[in-house]
């Protein structure tokens, strides 16, 4: 599994913070209980919601920790999280 880490950031992604020298560490992807690849930027895992999605498929199937990245999550681009850092 690839990581979209470099030098303590995610340079592909725009306005997101640098968490070098914070005291923070990046963290790698992860695969949750589902075989969904969390925090790769790529969102392409096979069995992931996001490529079997209908008109059946509840959107809360995607709530909770098991599908939230720690360090790659497009919540750190906020100004109120990146003064967390």
């Amino acid at each position: 599994m690839q990581s979209p880490i470099l030098d303590e950031t995610l340079p592909h992604q725009m306005n997101f913070p640098s968490f070098k020298g914070t005291g923070k560490k990046m963290q790698q992807p992860f695969i949750n209980q589902y075989d969904v690849v969390i925090g790769d930027s790529k969102y392409d895992s096979e069995n992931s919601p996001l490529h079997n999605w209908s008109d059946e498929v509840d959107p809360a199937i995607m709530a909770g920790e098991e599908w939230i990245h720690p360090t790659n999550d497009i919540g750190w681009i906020s100004e109120e999280n990146q003064g967390l850092l």
